[in-house]
């Protein structure tokens, strides 16, 4: 099992919720981690009626996927959380977690509104 959830790999469960998947461009490719995006991504920030949730990766090199959508993120109708896992290398500690956190803003010139607690314990998580 593996225990780092990604959202393509539920996209058929979530599609009978209502709730629509946009990731890369290998939608139905659930091992390739590849930064090919689908020209369909841009379809809820362009959308003012949608609500949509976006998942940029879990640091400052996945974070850099923002920085093409950096206009569609207003402060005014935006929220950007850090989600942090404790129990991930990066993010063990406090000062660590600190230092990842400071780099992914720099990097993408944004700042974090808030911060979401998301520790697990890995493979011994059931779902």
């Amino acid at each position: 099992m593996n225990p780092y959830f990604r959202s393509r790999e539920k996209s058929a469960m979530l599609e009978t919720k209502g709730i629509h998947v946009y990731g890369n461009f290998f939608d139905s490719e659930i091992t390739m981690e590849i930064p090919a995006l689908s020209a369909r991504v841009k379809e809820p920030f362009e959308d003012p009626d949608m609500f949509c949730i976006v998942d940029l990766g879990g640091n400052a090199a996945g974070a850099l996927t923002a920085i093409q959508f950096s206009k569609y993120f207003l402060p005014e109708t935006s929220e950007f959380l850090a989600v942090v896992n404790k129990n991930r290398p990066e993010t063990a500690v406090p000062a660590a977690t600190v230092a990842q956190l400071c780099l992914i803003q720099e990097r993408i010139n944004m700042h974090f509104t808030g911060l979401i607690n998301n520790t697990h314990l890995l493979r011994e998580t059931k779902t």
